[in-house]
């Protein structure tokens, strides 16, 4: 007996219910996809319920791997745009479309992987209590299960909180997996949370590591004899990093200060001298141009024409390259030099290098000098164009260490003074123009 539908029935509409997915073929692609995505949100564990257990893992992978590269290229999307960021390619439009290639195929990449490693993870905890698991249904519940990830696709905040955000895709692929498998509750939760349990438990690892223990650095807050100086700090470490110590605590760029000091101290020792532009240090150090600019936007300071955002984009060839260039065209009799947000004042100061703790005296010079070269003789100075200089004022010495000028003393007082110790080594004094240098500023024929 053959049964036909009822009249006015159309034979498709008599079908049981289906994975949207799979009938992609017969509803269309995209229909397929948002179909399944809104049953996968409301009701995943009936939506798994409709997968046959003998369909293709690599369905349910390409459905997961397509709807987190989705997310992904909308979460970073506003980076895509800044091309700046990769610091890959070279300078102009064909660099900078390169990156956004490179991105591009990167945060798809990366999809890929959390999906692999994510599904390897919740089978190997699931086949410990458990022998028979089927890889390939581990990979339906963790593909079908990844529209709850929905809220990382909101732009920089996604990121930022995918730990809490991911929950959502955590729940929903637990309880695909206890429908297939009808394991506890607990041992599918623990399938899933595994794999970013280990991830945040590594990452903390990693910044405990590399933060060291508190004995690796050296913290000297030092009196200096330079007379009307309310409070004097000078913080050093062996690494370059600033350290938070009583009476730094907000003080902005002390950071930045600290590793510029380092590099400062690092490029004089090697070469004998100061190098003409700081930009230099970007070639010889860890430093980048960023590092430059603590308190302003880096796209709006420039090396000659080029911004430092496009040279940090730059092939570091071609960024080099460019640096020498400006260098190489620095003007003779400079006082000073403007690099982002630092005004660089070493312009003949002959480096003290070190052969003993605290530098080696220089030929025919008194006793103190060493020390005076290496700390009270300014290298650069915290004076952004665009900000209004705070009462704490940061400096960076000639020996690499900083000073940070504290309490609401006037600083032309302070200049005053460090022209004093500038005399007694012939030195071209610092006028009061020099915080609002723009390029550069050159000693009166």
């Amino acid at each position: 007996m053959i049964l036909l539908p009822a009249q006015g029935v159309a034979e498709h509409q008599t079908r049981g219910d289906a994975m949207p997915w799979l009938e992609r073929g017969r509803t269309g692609r995209w229909s397929a996809f948002f179909s399944t995505f809104a049953r996968s949100l409301s009701m995943p564990d009936k939506l798994i319920a409709l997968v046959p257990a003998e369909r293709s893992a690599l369905e349910a992978f390409r459905y997961g791997w397509l709807v987190l590269c989705l997310f992904a290229l909308i979460n970073f999307s506003f980076v895509f745009w800044d091309f700046g960021k990769l610091g890959l390619g070279g300078m102009g439009a064909g660099g900078k479309v390169l990156n956004l290639v490179i991105a591009i195929v990167a945060s798809c990449a990366t999809a890929a992987v959390i999906l692999i490693l994510q599904t390897l993870t919740a089978h190997a905890i699931l086949s410990i209590r458990s022998t028979g698991r089927s890889l390939g249904r581990t990979m339906h519940c963790l593909g079908y299960s990844t529209p709850a990830a929905v809220w990382c696709a909101i732009p920089c905040l996604g990121t930022l909180l995918s730990p809490l955000l991911l929950l959502w895709w955590y729940i929903n692929s637990a309880k695909m997996l206890r429908t297939v498998y009808g394991a506890s509750r607990a041992i599918c939760v623990i399938a899933v949370i595994t794999l970013p349990l280990l991830v945040v438990a590594g990452w903390v690892a990693i910044m405990v590591l590399k933060a060291g223990p508190a004995s690796r650095f050296t913290i000297t807050p030092t009196s200096i004899s330079v007379k009307n100086i309310p409070t004097v700090m000078v913080v050093t470490s062996p690494g370059g990093s600033a350290v938070a110590v009583a009476g730094l605590s907000g003080v902005t760029g002390v950071s930045e200060a600290s590793n510029i000091g380092e590099a400062l101290k690092t490029w004089s020792q090697k070469h004998g001298e100061f190098p003409a532009h700081a930009a230099l240090l970007t070639i010889d150090s860890n430093l980048t141009f960023p590092n430059f600019c603590p308190l302003s936007d880096a796209a709006n300071a420039k090396l000659g024409t080029v911004n430092y955002n496009d040279l940090t984009s730059a092939r570091p060839d071609a960024a080099e390259r460019e640096v020498r260039k400006v260098a190489a065209l620095m003007p003779a009799n400079l006082i000073a030099h403007r690099a982002g947000d630092f005004v660089f004042v070493y312009h003949g100061i002959k480096p003290v290098v070190d052969a003993v703790p605290g530098g080696a005296p220089v030929e025919g010079a008194v006793p103190d000098t060493a020390r005076l070269v290496t700390e009270e003789l300014w290298a650069a100075i915290l004076a952004p164009l665009d900000f209004e200089r705070e009462p704490s004022v940061v400096v960076i010495t000639s020996g690499g260490g900083v000073i940070v000028y504290k309490g609401e003393a006037d600083f032309g007082q302070q200049m005053a003074e460090q022209n004093k110790v500038r005399a007694g080594f012939g030195l071209a004094p610092l006028p009061d123009s020099v915080l609002s240098t723009v390029d550069y500023l050159t000693a009166p024929k």
